[in-house]
């Protein structure tokens, strides 16, 4: 399962945790991504490439987030 990314705080847990994060524009596949390098309030680093959160739609794999989380006692 598929689950966008969309705010602050989600951008920062995957960065912390090292979700693989794929990038999206509407229903096509732009990068199949990688981990966060950074975020900002108007831009996120994957692959050391910048991408504009306005522009672009940011997805992880709730199984695989859901599974780490547990681990680390996140979620």
């Amino acid at each position: 399962m598929k689950r966008y990314i969309e705010n602050d705080s989600e951008f920062v847990l995957a960065l912390l945790t090292q979700q693989r994060v794929s990038i999206w524009d509407k229903e096509h596949l732009i990068d199949s991504g990688g981990q966060v390098e950074w975020v900002t309030a108007k831009t996120v680093k994957i692959n050391s490439r910048a991408y504009p959160r306005d522009f672009y739609q940011f997805r992880l794999d709730l199984q695989i987030m859901q599974g780490i989380g547990e681990k680390k006692g996140i979620l």
